[in-house]
């Protein structure tokens, strides 16, 4: 049997191994949105899950060998200190260039990446539903907060380690942590497992702080934008940084020959990369504008022909809509990027090669989230300009498609313009392939219908350039566009060799491309047989509607709940929703399974109790995740920087749930009468109201200083986060009180049920938004509920046999 004196050290095990986790889990999703595609980044969180819900079942079959040698959790700490670092060096090894989505072989291969990364989490998952099977019937409220706590102090220390080393190197201090919990859970005659602990944890730690200096674990291919292929060979590069966003590279100088005046001129450039993609041009800039005049032809410039006042611009990554607001001799300057690596990379590291151009004096730099710094900002401009700019706000999940992006929603425009003057510009710039130049038009023009504004199709203006690549979308605020003065633009637009896709008085060429005649019969649509812009919208092929902040997934162009993408579709899209969809019901079907297969197991428990004990864990699991989600994406544009806001509400959440469970502790038969008058039907009225009315007060309160919002962002999370931190806990008592065996059975099930729910949660955002996602999760826990309401029930029942 267990012994009471060492309760210490397993629960100091317990809060390592949960920072280890968290850290882990966070690291894996920024390396497989590298090495795989964006969408991938759920299964960091997907192998976590699983891996504990499978470690239950574990726990269950090895529970006299437990009970015997504590030290084999000791063990199982330090199995999972090493074979971390084995899984993630595997990961790196094992590429899958040249194996195209269609093939065996990559299902194959990503099945063992699937399994590899399973071990590590699985022997730390043995080590904590074994800690709650041993003192669970006691202490259950205790260990929760603890893992908690780990948890929540896990993915603030995983924010900060990813500034300062490279993703995969991160797993030395998963391994160190792990280490040093099983040199705390070897029992004192242990001497040998303590030594070869210390030992590790010495090693894993040295090699964690020469990653400050030097990649150790060096990534070698990194995910592919091609149609054929996962993965491509990395590029060459210069430099490389880390943050949670992204990592940043800077590859190798090459140049381009472009004409001017007649003369072929070579000009010179570096790439800055996000992530393997997202490239962004940073010229070699001498202070001589001679050779910059191919500026011109880049429709991200066009709109500089429009006004010469003062410009802000949103996602200035390398500079180059920096230099060309130079070049066209622009004075007030403001520009805004969201990395602080790219900013970094730009005034400092290669501030000479670009010609400082960001210490201008003409040029205010920002380095901030662009839609937080739009919605705290209190200047006016002639300009706004977004282009091609991309947030990358999904640092939880690393989804390309998947992540929220807060740049290009309807609720967007409404900031953009209220800090417009009148007569003055929004432009975006996004690409006329995969319909995403023709959304930014349509999320213009239901702006402008929501507004009441008359004669939307004489306020906008769409052009190209010379390979119908990209479009630039100009809205004018308050004025339509003059005639006399959009003869003359045009005839310059031409000579500069752009396309006019739209223009309003007939100067654009509607039909030159396909794309092009979209956008035309979304202006106009009665020229195109259409009845107004809605009929157009229903009947095109994709999802065009204008994104809300609420539900704003701009690259997601599927039609609400289809499975089969475009044909045509880019690749990161095409393959996403059928990878997705396919994991929600796998994943659905196995835990269904799980439950049918274990249900006669648990022989302690009444038959008709016994699917309420099941069900109940099943929900919390389930449900958490679908508040989790929305939560983290509520509170971006609050906070204003994505990896600040996933620690902040993160580790707050966590922390939270920590003391509620904490609280339950000392819990009796009549406080759990108590929480099931009181304290759940309060948890439901909790969750619905945060749905509902969370978003409008934290955009009430955006005026207050950054360290209050933190403080009101903590402040706010308290009364949802310790009403849910308590179910879970008084669950897993009153099932320790009938027999402690079944506990690990509990943990399976709430792990399994939150594998499932951190999918769903991705699936019903999509298709329903986020407030909806927490909806549904007040209807799980309100199935909890009713569950809860049985076991009580089942209790009263024996006590009036008694």
């Amino acid at each position: 049997m267990a012994e009471q004196k060492f309760l210490k050290d397993i629960e100091t095990g317990v809060l390592l191994l949960s920072i280890s986790t968290f850290i882990f889990e966070i690291s894996l999703a920024r390396i497989f949105s590298l090495t795989l595609w964006y969408y991938f980044g759920f299964l960091a969180i997907s192998i976590v899950l699983f891996a504990f819900g499978a470690s239950g079942l574990i726990s269950f079959y090895f529970r006299k060998v437990i009970e015997k040698r504590i030290d084999s959790l000791a063990v199982a700490s330090l199995i999972a200190a090493y074979s971390s670092v084995l899984a993630v060096v595997f990961h790196i090894k094992v590429n899958f260039v040249g194996i195209p989505f269609a093939h065996f072989g990559f299902y194959a291969l990503l099945l063992s990446q699937f399994l590899v990364f399973v071990i590590p989490f699985l022997f730390i998952g043995v080590y904590i539903s074994s800690a709650f099977m041993l003192f669970g019937k006691d202490n259950a409220g205790k260990l929760y907060f603890y893992n908690l706590a780990g948890s929540a102090i896990g993915s603030i220390a995983a924010m900060t380690l990813l500034y300062f080393a490279p993703a995969p190197d991160i797993v030395f201090a998963v391994a160190g942590i792990s280490s040093v919990a099983s040199f705390f859970s070897a029992q004192k005659r242990s001497k040998l497992l303590r030594r070869v602990s210390i030992a590790s944890a010495l090693v894993f730690f040295l090699f964690l702080f020469f990653s400050f200096k030097t990649n150790i674990i060096h990534i070698e291919s990194v995910k592919s934008y091609g149609y054929e292929s996962l993965q491509t060979k990395d590029y060459e590069y210069d430099y490389e940084g880390w943050s949670p966003i992204s990592r940043v590279t800077v590859l190798k100088e090459s140049n381009i020959t472009t004409t001017i005046g007649g003369n072929k001129i070579q000009i010179y450039r570096r790439i800055i990369v996000n992530d393997g993609g997202a490239p962004a041009r940073m010229w070699r800039f001498q202070r001589n504008y001679t050779n910059f005049g191919f500026l011109k032809r880049d429709p991200r410039m066009a709109a500089q022909e429009l006004t010469n006042g003062s410009i802000l611009i949103i996602g200035s990554a390398g500079g180059n809509e920096v230099l060309g607001s130079l070049y066209y001799k622009k004075t007030n300057i403001t520009a805004v990027e969201i990395n602080s690596v790219t900013a970094k990379i730009v005034t400092e590291i290669f501030a000479d090669y670009n010609g400082n151009i960001f210490n201008d004096k003409r040029v205010d730099f920002h380095v901030a989230e662009g839609r937080n710094f739009v919605m705290m900002d209190h200047n006016n401009y002639d300009m706004i300009m977004v282009s091609v700019a991309d947030s990358w706000n999904g640092v939880a999940g690393g989804a390309y498609m998947f992540s929220e992006n807060y740049l290009y929603t309807l609720d967007a425009i409404e900031s953009y313009m209220e800090r417009v003057k009148e007569g003055g510009y929004l432009v975006i710039t996004r690409f006329l392939d995969f319909d995403e130049a023709l959304r930014v038009t349509n999320m213009m023009l239901e702006y402008m219908e929501k507004n009441g504004i008359q004669e939307p199709d004489k306020k906008i203006m769409v052009l190209s350039d010379k390979s119908g690549s990209r479009a630039s979308v100009i809205m004018r605020k308050g004025e339509n566009f003059d005639e006399k003065t959009l003869e003359r633009v045009s005839q310059k637009f031409n000579r500069n060799g752009f396309k006019m896709v739209y223009v309003p008085f007939g100067h654009g060429n509607f039909d030159y491309i396909l794309a092009a005649r979209n956008i035309a019969s979304l202006i106009q649509p009665s020229e195109y047989a259409y009845k107004d812009r809605e009929d157009f919208i229903k009947q095109y092929k994709m999802n065009i509607e204008a994104p809300t902040d609420d539900k704003p997934f701009f690259f997601f162009t599927q039609k609400s709940w289809t499975y089969m993408p475009y044909i045509n579709e880019h690749p990161s899209r095409k393959n996403a929703i059928p990878t997705l969809y396919l994991a929600a019901i796998l994943t659905l079907s196995m835990s269904v399974m799980f439950i049918f297969l274990n249900r006669n197991k648990m022989v302690i428990i009444p038959a008709e109790t016994k699917l309420a004990y099941i069900v109940y864990n099943a929900a919390l699991g389930f449900g958490f995740m679908l508040i989790e989600i929305p939560l983290i994406q509520q509170f971006i544009l609050f906070l204003g920087y994505p990896a600040i806001s996933m620690a902040v509400i993160l580790s707050g959440l966590l922390l939270w749930m920590g003391l509620g469970s904490y609280a339950t502790q000392k819990f009796n038969e009549s406080h759990y009468e108590k929480f099931r008058v009181y304290g759940f039907p309060l948890l439901l009225f909790f969750i619905v109201s945060y749905s509902l009315f969370c978003y409008y007060i934290l955009m009430r309160l955006l005026f207050l200083p950054f360290l209050w919002r933190i403080s009101i962002s903590i402040l706010i999370l308290m009364p949802l986060g310790i009403l849910i931190g308590m179910p879970f806990s008084i669950g897993i008592s009153k099932l320790g009180q009938k027999n402690k065996e079944m506990i690990p059975g509990a943990w399976a099930i709430n792990g399994i049920f939150s594998v499932v729910g951190s999918i769903f949660a991705v699936v019903f955002a999509l298709n329903l938004g986020f407030r909806k996602t927490m909806l549904i999760s007040a209807a799980t826990y309100f199935i909890a509920y009713i569950c809860f309401y049985k076991m009580h029930q089942e209790k009263n029942r024996q006590r009036v046999k008694i």
